[in-house]
């Protein structure tokens, strides 16, 4: 048998040689053998380049794939660290305040958490919310010993007027600022908020 050749007329590969004659073994054509239909060269190279080309693709597949899971896993670590880049620096600016509130005249931390922040009562009765139990910012002033470093005013729309007081280490400290920032109702004087906050510089 000879399988070098393919049959014209049932695509057949295999072949009897017989009186110098080779006949398709399934449909029985006859071929002298110097006219057997060989299997072209160019079927061959087709094949070879199908062969090449699927390759590249499963290559190409794979090494994409990898690249993208990759930046995805950088991606992920990379927000990770940002996240607890920021959380740590809230922490630090947190304690720093916490730290160096008596930096600022009059304050301490003491002091600080014994303000006593209003109860917000919500009546229909009422346009706006009432409210009661809470430090009045007066007596707040007097056991400070002296006025805010800056007074503001600000109306949150459906709430009634505000002040808001703000007392500052300003630049007296080398490495960074508190600031203590003190809400309350204008009508009734009663303290609504109280935030205590720290920046730390950066170090050159």
């Amino acid at each position: 048998m000879i399988e070098a050749i393919i049959c014209k007329n049932c695509g057949g590969s295999s072949f009897i040689r017989k009186q110098g004659r080779l006949i398709c073994s399934y449909c029985a054509t006859q071929y002298k053998e110097e006219d057997a239909p060989r299997r072209s060269r160019k079927n061959i190279w087709l094949a070879i380049g199908a062969l090449v080309f699927t390759t590249f693709v499963i290559v190409w597949f794979l090494v994409s794939y990898g690249i993208n899971n990759s930046g995805r896993k950088s991606t992920t670590s990379q927000n990770q660290k940002l996240f607890q880049s920021d959380s740590s620096l809230k922490k630090n600016r947190n304690q720093y305040a916490r730290e160096n509130i008596d930096k600022i005249k009059g304050w301490s931390l003491e002091k600080y958490n014994n303000i006593q922040r209003a109860e917000q009562i919500v009546s229909a009765e009422s346009k706006y919310p009432i409210y009661q139990n809470g430090m009045h910012f007066s007596d707040l002033e007097r056991s400070i010993g002296y006025s805010p470093d800056s007074l503001k005013e600000s109306r949150v729309p459906g709430n009634k007027i505000e002040g808001i007081a703000t007392w500052s280490t300003g630049s007296s400290l080398k490495d960074g600022e508190v600031t203590i920032s003190i809400s309350y109702d204008k009508e009734t004087g009663q303290i609504l908020r109280k935030d205590l906050m720290g920046n730390i510089y950066d170090k050159e």
